[in-house]
């Protein structure tokens, strides 16, 4: 790296020069007037070597009290590099810049236009251009021989970004000029975000001088496009199924335009083919097609539809708006998704005290999937008038039993021995807490007792609303997962780096029941407190699941705000409760997540397999397939060993159908037939889909970097202001001094000045 060094002397006085220059007359004085007179009667030649030996000495000290020093300063001489970016993706050659020109063309224009300017700012810069797409970058032979056509299959704005900061020969960043319509459309490994790589030039320094070209509304042409699709994952066959979509409309004001719901036809279809989509069939309380209308040129209009599936199984839906006269393209006139259909809803019974929280639990009714029937459970006159029927216990009437702030004498003996034959069969149970749950409510001489994942003392009824210290805690508790409840179907209420912030910002629980884990069973611990207190706690008794949850205080979540959190927890319970979270009764089970792919997304495989009585068999070995969409098959090695066994699988850059197998044997012997899913990788245009510019992005890219949005119109104005004061001119200057008379040689010539005088003194009897 080039420097010019310079060097000079500096003096930095010990004392203000007026004071040092009184010293320095005073010591002078002192030999001139004292000294001399001693050592007259001396020869000549001996009387001058002592007075000079002295002076000197005092010149030497007084030359300490100057402090003089050399100082170099090292310049950095190399020139900073100012560089341009020019995009060069798809979305440039949208024909929405001023004149009717795509905005390549206008890019290349103004750059061209101000090719003389940006010549003569190379003289105080290292000009570099760079056209870019994805995190490819190229550079042309010159300005003046840009190519107008853009063919970027990505805008890597972020990646491109990041490439950038550390260029070649040490050189500094001066600034980065950035052509483009600022819409960052990038897939894996390109889609960094290009906001955080402006914080990082921001903190270097490093302006970006964003220019912005074509317009928010995207393609001038006409174009219907759908941008959402919405739909539950998990249903239930004749049961009617909200989805909901957006459908983005540009150059259709006043047209009337059809949107309808695709299912598809499995007729014949093996695992691993593709049914055809067809629309699906109306039917009384089911919504497949609608009109939408706009009296924007560009608008976003919501849907809201609906279909009742007739089969259980795994299939492709879609919501479609049907292709009209004009389009520029109908690829992106539908969007696919995959749903699992099963068999009949869920039947629950719910037993609680009607000033229980009951009345928020029960919201899990409006989910499609669950029928939540509650029973209210009263004490005392009103009790035995309503006693609770033994038909709420039938065989196969309901598939979970969830029992609220209920003693166990409201059900009576018989009705007790019922419920455990029916956990028996397999059907889920919970008991939630409260003042009369479990021991305090006579629970622990009941059937019941040898179901529960808790310990219970018999003879430990608590009297009415009573909270006895040694059953209960009465004072407020977080709930959070443990570390092996986050990885439970039942606690994940968010995004697996979300989940731990979300449970942490629900309302504390009012209290709770001391729960003892039951000792010598595979009693998991789901939730404690922050202190460590169990709260949740679930095992799996035979054929059955089974859950103990200390609070009765959840309705605070939904009260508080939370209410996406409070139902999303009771429907995973349910689900969890009634082997509903796996989607399959199948001995082998495999399912993917998300089952909507952009290309180049990772999938998340995760599979498992069960013996004949539902029980997870953890030491089958797997094979695991993934079939592509046009051809060629991809074998991965499938790890096991748990109930929930999971590989990421990344190979989807190209669109459709990736349908996977799993298989499972033990000791060589298969477990049952293949299990299948399948996820969809979107057939998507990155560039022309929604071609709309993004000039907020490039307002924030100007911020968080210390630069400024420049109009193309305004980018001469620019170029001449940096002629004449060139921006972020960054120079490197290295100071170093070296002190004159901090060191030994100086010491050492003080000292034998002084010494030689006495020396002299000495040998003429002065001493």
């Amino acid at each position: 790296m080039p420097f010019k060094t310079s060097i000079r002397i500096a003096i930095d006085p010990a004392w203000p020069p007026l004071a040092l220059a009184v010293v320095a007359a005073g010591l002078l004085a002192v030999v001139w007037f004292t000294y001399r007179p001693r050592v007259a009667h001396l020869p000549l030649g001996r009387r001058r070597l002592l007075i000079g030996l002295r002076l000197a000495a005092i010149v030497l000290l007084l030359f300490a009290l100057l402090r003089p020093e050399l100082r170099y300063s090292e310049t950095d001489d190399t020139d900073d590099v100012l560089v341009i970016l020019g995009d060069a993706s798809r979305s440039m050659s949208v024909p929405d810049a001023a004149g009717g020109v795509t905005r390549r063309e206008a890019l290349v224009a103004g750059l061209r236009d101000n090719a003389a300017k940006l010549e003569a700012l190379g003289e105080s810069f290292e000009l570099r251009y760079f056209d870019f797409s994805d995190a490819v970058l190229e550079s042309p032979a010159g300005l003046t021989n840009l190519k107008t056509e853009a063919t970027g299959e990505q805008t890597a704005i972020g990646a491109v970004l990041e490439s950038l900061m550390k260029t070649d020969g040490g050189k500094q960043l001066a600034g980065v000029i950035v052509n483009s319509d600022g819409g960052q459309r990038a897939i894996p490994p390109n889609d960094v975000d290009p906001r955080e790589i402006a914080r990082r030039y921001g903190e270097l320094g490093i302006p970006i001088y964003p220019v912005p070209y074509g317009g928010a509304g995207g393609l001038a042409a006409f174009d219907l496009a759908v941008e959402e699709l919405v739909v539950d994952p998990l249903v239930f066959e004749r049961k009617a199924v909200p989805i909901g979509g957006k459908i983005r409309i540009a150059g259709g004001a006043g047209r009337n335009f059809t949107v309808r719901v695709l299912i598809e036809d499995r007729t014949g279809k093996r695992p691993g083919e593709t049914g055809e989509l067809k629309p699906a069939a109306g039917t009384d309380n089911s919504r497949t097609v609608k009109e939408i209308k706009t009296d924007a040129n560009n608008a976003v209009v919501p849907v809201d539809l609906s279909f009742v599936p007739q089969q259980p199984g795994e299939y492709k839906v879609a919501i479609e708006v049907v292709p009209a006269d004009g389009e520029v393209k109908t690829t992106n006139n539908r969007r696919e998704t995959i749903i699992n259909v099963q068999k009949g809803g869920l039947r629950v019974a719910y037993f609680a005290s009607p000033l229980s929280e009951q009345k928020w639990i029960r919201n899990v009714n409006t989910e499609q999937k669950i029928q939540l029937d509650f029973y209210p459970v009263r004490t005392g006159e009103l009790g035995r008038r309503d006693a609770v029927e033994a038909t709420w216990f039938d065989p196969g009437k309901y598939d979970a039993y969830l029992i609220g702030d209920v003693p166990a004498a409201a059900f009576g003996a018989n009705n007790l021995r019922l419920l455990a034959e029916r956990v028996n069969d397999g059907a889920g149970l919970m008991m939630l807490g409260g003042p009369r749950s479990f021991g305090p409510g006579g629970w622990a001489a009941t059937p019941l007792a040898g179901l529960l994942p808790v310990e219970m003392r018999a003879g430990a009824v608590a009297p009415q609303n009573a909270l006895d210290p040694n059953f209960h805690i009465d004072r407020p508790l977080q709930m959070l997962p443990t570390r092996l409840g986050e990885t439970r179907y039942v606690m994940q209420l968010a995004p697996r780096e979300q989940n731990a912030a979300v449970w942490r910002s629900l309302p504390l629980l009012e209290g709770a029941n001391r729960l003892t884990p039951r000792t010598g069973g595979l009693v998991e611990t789901l939730a404690v407190s922050e202190e460590g207190i169990p709260l949740l706690l679930a095992h799996v008794v035979g054929s059955a699941r089974v859950m103990a949850f200390a609070g009765d205080t959840t309705y605070l979540w939904y009260t508080s705000g939370h209410e996406a959190e409070h139902q999303r927890f009771w429907r995973q319970v349910i689900l969890w409760l009634t082997r509903k979270e796996l989607d399959t009764d199948q001995p082998v089970w495999v399912f993917a997540e998300p089952r909507n792919l952009a290309p180049g997304q990772r999938v998340s495989l995760t599979y498992g397999a069960r013996d004949d009585k539902g029980k997870a068999v953890t030491d089958a070995a797997f094979d695991i397939e993934v079939l592509k969409p046009t051809a060629g098959i991809d074998r991965l090695a499938a790890p096991g060993g748990a109930e929930r066994n999971s590989i990421e699988f990344a190979q989807t850059t190209e669109p459709g159908d990736y349908w996977v197998r799993a298989a499972a044997t033990n000791d060589g012997r298969s477990l049952g037939l293949d299990g299948w899913t399948r996820f969809l990788v979107d057939q998507r245009d990155l560039e022309l889909d929604n071609p709309a510019a993004d000039p907020a992005l490039l307002h924030e890219l100007a911020e968080l970097s210390g630069g400024s949005v420049v109009p193309p119109e305004q980018l001469a104005s620019l170029l001449d202001r940096w002629l004449v004061e060139p921006p972020g001119k960054k120079r490197l200057t290295v100071f170093r001094r070296t002190p004159l008379w901090d060191n030994a040689f100086f010491i050492a010539l003080f000292v034998a000045l002084i010494g030689s005088e006495w020396y002299f003194r000495k040998r003429v009897g002065l001493v």
